[in-house]
């Protein structure tokens, strides 16, 4: 089990990383291995963040008992269900941007400062 969370965390800290240097060797391979592989990574977060948004209400339902006190699932706007799927590209990226400055604050030797959670478990390790 632990080298299981181990691999899922070192695929989880190289996959956007790893993504983006597969797209720009392919251009090595000639420009159609380049379009192939850029259209797949542009077209690949878009249609999942789709797919979610369409499967939310039934998986909400799966998930919590049906009564009358429960709210339905959240639907999002035209608007925000768009900026969702637009943005859905780069959030490989964006959700790496954290785990690698703490990595690199750690290299370089530079404090880190974490938020009130993390205190508290520093304060129950010790």
């Amino acid at each position: 089990m632990v080298l299981r969370e181990w691999t899922d965390e070192v695929a989880w800290l190289t996959g956007a990383p790893l993504i983006a240097t597969a797209v720009i060797s392919a251009w090595w391979a000639g420009p159609l291995c380049s379009a192939l592989a850029l259209a797949g990574v542009a077209l690949h977060g878009p249609v999942l963040t789709a797919r979610l948004i369409r499967l939310a209400p039934a998986l909400h339902a799966a998930v919590l008992p049906t009564t009358n006190r429960i709210a339905t699932a959240p639907r999002p706007t035209r608007s925000r269900r768009t900026a969702l799927i637009a943005s859905s590209p780069a959030q490989p990226f964006i959700r790496l941007t954290g785990p690698w400055r703490m990595i690199l604050r750690r290299i370089t030797r530079r404090l880190t400062i974490f938020g009130k959670t993390e205190h508290g478990a520093d304060a129950v390790t010790g």
